[in-house]
């Protein structure tokens, strides 16, 4: 008996950031519908009041900076025909702080500067992001992206 309550607490965790992993997934798609309805309120809900973004150049950017420059960003789209996250894989030392790292495709028409013409933007990132279980839901606190390639009618576009 022993040894069975010793396996099921040690392998308790586990499963319990795997269901986390299952609900992050459902956060994810809802973080992304939010995104590709232009709700700039729903998408900031997902953000913990500190939430900081690193880019790739490893510059920070506080939770309202990130809203500024999102819809600024968001404005120059004609239409944003598709976001997907996946969860490539977790880790968790607290049940309720789960660190992911994640890669998402953004896929939209913008006009292209130099044509004139739309043309079709896709963001390929990769990223670790700390998620933290609230009262409120899982919120992020922390996105740091580690690998990121923009291009515009496939030909590559700075970042």
């Amino acid at each position: 008996m022993r040894l069975a309550t010793l396996l099921v607490v040690g392998l308790l965790p586990g499963l319990v950031a795997a269901n986390a992993v299952k609900e992050l997934e459902a956060v994810y798609r809802d973080f992304n519908a939010a995104m590709k309805a232009r709700d700039l309120k729903k998408v900031m809900a997902f953000t913990t009041p500190d939430f900081k973004l690193i880019n790739a150049s490893k510059v920070v950017f506080s939770r309202m900076e990130v809203r500024t420059n999102l819809e600024q960003t968001l404005k120059q789209f004609k239409s944003i025909a598709s976001i997907t996250t996946k969860i490539d894989s977790f880790k968790s030392s607290k049940l309720t702080v789960i660190q992911v790292r994640s890669t998402s495709v953004f896929k939209a028409e913008i006009v292209n500067p130099s044509t004139k013409k739309v043309g079709v933007f896709e963001s390929k990132s990769t990223s670790d992001d700390v998620w933290h279980k609230t009262a409120a839901g899982w919120r992020i606190k922390e996105s740091r992206i580690v690998k990121e390639e923009n291009t515009l009618d496939g030909r590559k576009v700075g970042a």
